[in-house]
């Protein structure tokens, strides 16, 4: 992502997940903010050096990023990448729920994913959706949960996605 002001670049995460990041293995990620727990689950880091117009989507995998970013609809097939899961894709069941404090999440239908892929992409194509937050029950059965970019990054970050034309 870039500042919408044409200044810093940096990375999107959860912003529940804690401690110290690096990027590519370099220590060059600083937190800047986070969005206010009703626009979901994400937070800004700013690099100290360019980052690239892509972001992963298998280990060692990287997909440029060729649109902003797409809108969840309801049975829409949207993939995912965690670190810990690998890739998969489901169809969502909600496109905007609340879970606890935590509001405009996007509920899956099911569960596919596990501690430590919180913060990983989930996409269509080239196009990215949103940052994994985690899961949570809903009429008995466990579902992943999200928070999508198209209405979190400029509102709450005025932050954009940088596009492969960017880099």
């Amino acid at each position: 992502v870039k500042k919408t002001n044409g200044g810093s670049e940096g990375l999107v995460t959860a912003a529940h997940c804690s401690g110290h990041y690096y990027y590519s293995g370099r220590d060059v990620l600083t937190y800047v903010a986070s969005v206010p727990k009703s626009s979901g689950d994400i937070e800004y880091r700013k690099s100290t050096e360019a980052v690239g117009h892509e972001f992963y989507y298998g280990v060692g995998n990287y997909r440029d990023i060729d649109a902003p970013y797409g809108s969840a609809t309801d049975d829409q097939s949207i993939c995912f990448f965690g670190r810990t899961t690998g890739n998969h894709c489901d169809t969502v069941r909600n496109p905007t729920i609340c879970v606890g404090d935590f509001c405009n999440l996007v509920e899956m239908h099911n569960h596919e994913t596990d501690g430590g892929d919180s913060g990983g992409p989930w996409y269509v194509g080239s196009h990215p959706y949103g940052v994994h937050k985690g899961s949570h029950v809903s009429l008995f059965k466990r579902r992943a949960i999200w928070t999508p970019i198209n209405n979190t990054l400029n509102n709450d970050l005025s932050l954009n996605i940088k596009l492969g034309s960017d880099g």
